[in-house]
């Protein structure tokens, strides 16, 4: 897939190349979570507008002299600037979903669900972007779904507000690939890409302030650059991992975030995902690992999602 300007084609890539992307990979599954925490940690005290504010001001202050150094022109010699402003709208509505959702529910769960992506890029490739779509991923596609509900439980006893957030955000999410692989190998580089993210994100929710302005402490404003920080370094480790192997090979190792994701949740806020959430996360990461492999095997461009850069 093609996300920030990242190849999705099947390629042959040497050894040391893939072994340093699933290494930066993982290094971004173990930030995502932090990020996630601290914005989680944050919702306690603060409303969730005022928080997405600060998590992408952050993210801009701290990669605009990077890129004004690296890229000084890039932002404004664009290419498809109207589609990378789309693409970069739709993450940060997707994020400001997810970040709804943590307020009320576990953040393992949050990014279980989260995962729903990959299935939403696969099932809607047919009508946007005209790719045929076999049994095999169309069965795949249906396992993750039942791998959701597994997390919801049956009878939806466990659907509520914050499932239906994260299941939006995802679905989103989802809509950001495609969106991503239009723009194709022909998009900005990663840490352009990741700066107009804070810019628009920044900019859309700045508008809220008046209405929703509290003022934070100096621990929450430092939480919030800890988020804009992570939230950059995920960005810009996720689009290194890309560039330097294809999406095929590097899915089945994404899945290490929804361990990380329950590890953090544990040690931070004292959440212990059940054996129920456990079974839905297993169907998900197995799914989506098929879709990959399906994917190699054909040879194709791949249609699976790329982890969470979010939020």
């Amino acid at each position: 897939m093609s996300v920030g300007g990242v190849s999705e084609g099947v390629r042959s890539e040497p050894q040391d190349r893939i072994v340093f992307a699933v290494a930066m990979l993982l290094l971004a599954t173990l930030l995502a979570p932090l990020l996630d925490s601290s914005v989680k940690y944050l919702t306690a005290t603060l409303p969730v507008l005022m928080i997405a504010t600060g998590r992408y001001l952050f993210q801009a202050i701290l990669l605009w002299p990077i890129v004004a150094v690296r890229h000084p022109s890039a932002l404004w010699r664009m290419p498809d600037a109207k589609l990378q402003l789309l693409r970069s709208l739709v993450i940060v509505i997707s994020a400001i979903f997810f970040f709804s959702a943590l307020r009320t529910t576990p953040l393992a769960d949050v990014v279980a669900i989260f995962f729903i992506n990959p299935f939403v890029v696969t099932a809607l490739a047919p009508w946007v972007l005209g790719e045929r779509v076999g049994i095999w991923r169309w069965g795949a596609v249906v396992a993750g779904f039942v791998g959701v509900l597994v997390i919801i439980q049956p009878g939806f006893e466990g659907f509520g507000w914050g499932t239906g957030f994260a299941l939006i955000a995802g679905f989103l999410f989802g809509c950001f690939v495609l969106l991503s692989r239009k723009v194709g190998s022909g998009g900005s580089p990663p840490m352009v890409a990741g700066l107009l993210t804070g810019l628009v994100g920044a900019g859309l929710f700045g508008l809220s302030l008046p209405f929703v302005w509290q003022t934070p402490t100096l621990w929450e404003v430092s939480l919030m650059a800890l988020a804009g920080a992570f939230g950059a370094a995920v960005h810009v480790l996720f689009m290194v991992a890309y560039i330097n192997a294809d999406a095929s090979r590097l899915v089945p190792f994404s899945y290490f975030e929804l361990l990380s994701a329950s590890l953090i949740g544990f040690l931070i806020f004292g959440d212990v995902p059940d054996a129920i959430t456990w079974l839905g996360m297993a169907i998900i990461a197995a799914s989506g690992v098929t879709i990959a492999y399906r994917e190699r095997r054909r040879a194709t461009r791949s249609l699976t999602a790329p982890p969470p850069v979010k939020r």
